[in-house]
Order: structure tokens, then C-alpha cells, then sequence
């Protein structure tokens, strides 16, 4: 069943097509929602390892007489079990971090998507955009987030695990090991740093996308960051025109494909009768 179009939002629609036609700006992923994303992955995975990290380096001096000797200690067994029951992450605590992420994004790309269609055509969308139907998107987002966070803690503790396994077999010192640790646990940050800024931009993408086309909005302009650090796939696209009923084969919208930086500027279409 179609929902009901209120007064005030037939107004805007009916404004925007009466407005000359011009280019808006990007609703760009916030630096400072990604910041505060990455502060809250970085301490799951510092909580994790400051429980289950400093046992474990303990056990590995108290019994590393038993596993040079080639007798796996089964001190060191229970105790890699034990890390890894501990270190796991509650799904309700995933789901809040997510949930906080979410929704911060999505409070910042409706402001500046909003800002910037009044900026271009001098027109108040708000009532357009705030009562578009976002729950799919943001269900989506939450329940890929809530999945990736718990990953950080688990992954983290299973690669210390194998490694433990595979050194205490061959006999490695303590010291190695130690130092093993230490270098897992500077990939993971690098991990949970990247997630925090791969998954800003794949929510910001998701939700520009929708509410563009909530606006009627079919076109869009594909804008690259040009740095240097931008890939060749991405690069070609910038300045052109693509539709959002056709993403692109190599790399799928802006925002897409792996800690994508591109974003998607709204291309006024010629059905609103603009000139």
C-alpha cells in the first residue's frame, strides 16, 4: 500500500521542479563520525587484550620449560580456551556499538543532503527526507556491523591461538612468542581502524543512494579523490554521469567496493522540468 504524500511535501516537490537546474554537492562521510567509530572498535579490541593477552604471556613463562622440551603444558591448552570463551564479544554489546555508528551516520548524511539541496536550488527538502522510509538501509547496516565487530576481538584471539599452537610444537621461546603477540595485536588495530573507515563511507554510500532516490534523483556524478592514493577504476570515473539503476561492473557505486573514497554528487533530473 503507497504511503500518503502530506501537503508540505507536495509543496517541496512542487518548488524543486520550479527551481533552475544545478549540480549539488556531496553528502561526504563525516571524519568526525569515523573517529569516534574507530575509538569505540579500538576498545573492544584493547578489552580483549588486556583480559586475555597478559594470561596467556604468563603461562607462556611459567611452562615454556615444558613446551621446549616438546611436551605441549596443558596449562597453556586450557589456558588458549579459556582466552577465547573470554575475549568473544556479547551480541548485544556489538549491536550497541553498531547501533551508535548507524546512527550517527545516518543523522549526518540527512543534515548535509538536506543542506546542500537547499544550498543548490534554495528549497527546504526536510519534510521529503525526513519521512523517507530508511529501515531497510539501516537494518542492513546494523546487522553487517554488529557481524564485523565481534570479528575483531575473535579474529585477534584466534591468530594468537594458532600461533601459540605452532610455535609451543617447534619449540619457540617464550620471548619469541611474546613479540608474535605483540605484532598480532598492531594487525588487528590496523584491522578495526580500517573497518571503522571502510564501514563510514559503505553506510554514508547506502543512504545517499536511498534518499536520492526518495528525491526522484536518478542520475548521479561520480566524484574521485584525487591524492595519489586513488585507484585506476576509480579515477576514470571521476566527472562522469551514471545511473542508479545500473552500477558500474568493476566497481559498483560509489562507496562500494573496498574502503571506496568516491562519493556520488546528485544530478538534477530533466523530468523535474528545471532549466
Amino acid at each position: 500500500m503507497t504511503a500518503k504524500i502530506s501537503a508540505k511535501e507536495k509543496e517541496t516537490k512542487k518548488k524543486l521542479r520550479k527551481q533552475k537546474k544545478r549540480t549539488m554537492r556531496p553528502a561526504t562521510a563525516s571524519k568526525g563520525v569515523e573517529v569516534r567509530y574507530r575509538k569505540d572498535l579500538l576498545k573492544v579490541l584493547n578489552k580483549a587484550r588486556k583480559k586475555a593477552e597478559v594470561k596467556i604471556i604468563k603461562l607462556l613463562k611459567r611452562y615454556e620449560a615444558d613446551y621446549i622440551a616438546d611436551d605441549y603444558s596443558e596449562k597453556i591448552i586450557k589456558g588458549l580456551e579459556k582466552m577465547l570463551r573470554e575475549g568473544q564479544l556479547a551480541d548485544a554489546a556489538a549491536e550497541r556499538i553498531a547501533k551508535k555508528a548507524v546512527n550517527k551516520v545516518d543523522a549526518d548524511q540527512k543534515r548535509k543532503l538536506i543542506q546542500n539541496i537547499k544550498a543548490a536550488v534554495g528549497v527546504d527538502a526536510s519534510a521529503i527526507i525526513n519521512n523517507a522510509n530508511m529501515a531497510p538501509q539501516i537494518n542492513k547496516a546494523l546487522h553487517e556491523n554488529a557481524e564485523l565487530i565481534k570479528t575483531i576481538p575473535s579474529q585477534h584471539l584466534q591468530k594468537i591461538e594458532k600461533m601459540v599452537m605452532q610455535e609451543a610444537f617447534k619449540g619457540s621461546s617464550a620471548k619469541s612468542m611474546i613479540e608474535q603477540i605483540r605484532e598480532i595485536g598492531a594487525v588487528s588495530e590496523r584491522r578495526a581502524r580500517v573497518i571503522a573507515r571502510d564501514q563510514t563511507s559503505k553506510i554514508n554510500g547506502a543512504l545517499n543512494e536511498a534518499r536520492q532516490k526518495q528525491l526522484e534523483i536518478e542520475e548521479y556524478i561520480w566524484r574521485a579523490q584525487i591524492d595519489g592514493r586513488e585507484r585506476k577504476s576509480h579515477r576514470e570515473k571521476d566527472g562522469k554521469v551514471f545511473r542508479w539503476d545500473s552500477p558500474p561492473a568493476d566497481t559498483g557505486h560509489p562507496s562500494e567496493d573496498y574502503q571506496c573514497r568516491c562519493t556520488a554528487i546528485p544530478v538534477f533530473p530533466k523530468s523535474w522540468g528545471l532549466t
